[in-house]
């Protein structure tokens, strides 16, 4: 009989070492809104890879989630996700429009073969900005479900801003990152209880629409985490933490409001110092609550995302 769990079964996540705080990001010329501002948003510091690519990073997160035991070869399908145009190239640069050989040669085909994943296939997630990882764990969770012979499934993010790029969206301060998530069927830890979410194509071109776009984040947030909540069948006492994208401490405390659900549910100590990581933030976050043991066995976790497109996301987790 075909299982119906699905689990979260191991976390890999890398943030660079070096970290600018916001005056240095502001003399950079990396900064739409002053330092101050940003500061009294909560944010102190983005973390920027110094000659990595977003395959570097992916590399170490994969190297992360193989060295807790994991056979490479166990792993059925490797889902890449990627929220920047970097992460779509080899060592993130752009082809040559002339040159038709290097379209077609992938990142996620070439992790493939650095790492030894001989006995998986591939699936791209893309057009989900910082809600990509989302996706990709949404989609192995399906094909868990739905073909027997798929029970291991990799999903690996990985960001890097361009070098020449602005580091502020909508009053957030953006960091590289990486992050991988092993989900797999009767997985003991992390099961998967509920996923949903919504994408509202109007917002396609979020610069154009700044406004509107935020003026319509919160209720969509609060809708998506009560129907998720609603559907898992639990209420906020019964969560032992909110683990949330690190889109600003200050958004937290108006969509915790909104949710009338008390700000102690919320684990809030990787937003200022992470800087808001593209999609790993989630999997950052709930790394460092499971490492620091602030979680324990049956506890329900719920995260919650978003990403230009624009998507919204919530998922919740029974340790």
């Amino acid at each position: 009989m075909q299982s119906s769990t699905v689990g979260l079964r191991a976390l890999g996540s890398y943030l660079p070492p070096r970290a600018m705080n916001l005056e240095e990001l502001a003399a950079a010329g990396k900064l739409v809104s002053d330092a101050g501002t940003l500061a009294d948003l909560g944010w102190k510091q983005a973390r920027v890879a110094e000659g990595e690519t977003a395959s570097d990073l992916a590399g170490h997160v994969i190297e992360a989630i193989f060295a807790t035991g994991i056979d490479p070869e166990s792993v059925d399908v490797l889902v890449v996700c990627g929220a920047t145009v970097s992460s779509f190239y080899i060592d993130g640069v752009a082809p040559d429009a002339d040159d038709l050989w290097a379209h077609f040669r992938y990142p996620s085909a070439r992790m493939l073969d650095r790492f030894g994943m001989g006995n998986a296939t591939v699936v791209p997630v893309i057009h989900q900005g910082c809600n990509t990882l989302f996706t990709g764990i949404r989609l192995a969770r399906a094909l868990i479900l739905a073909e027997p012979n798929v029970s291991r499934v990799l999903c690996v993010s990985a960001d890097v801003i361009p070098a020449a790029a602005q580091r502020e969206v909508l009053f957030s301060v953006l960091s590289d990152a990486s992050c991988a998530v092993l989900v797999e069927r009767d997985c003991p830890i992390n099961e998967i209880v509920w996923m949903e979410q919504t994408t509202k194509g109007y917002f396609w071109d979020p610069s154009a629409l700044q406004s509107e776009l935020m003026a319509g984040y919160f209720p969509t947030a609060r809708n998506v985490i009560s129907r998720t909540m609603t559907a898992a069948g639990l209420g906020p006492a019964d969560l032992r933490w909110v683990v949330p994208h690190n889109v600003s401490l200050t958004s937290w405390k108006i969509l915790m409001s909104l949710l009338r659900w008390p700000e102690a549910l919320l684990y809030a100590e990787g937003i200022a110092s992470g800087g808001h990581s593209v999609s790993s933030d989630n999997i950052i976050n709930l790394q460092s609550i499971q490492e620091r043991d602030m979680v324990r066995t049956g506890d329900h976790l719920l995260l919650f995302t978003f990403g230009f497109g624009a998507s919204w996301s919530a998922m919740v987790l029974k340790h």
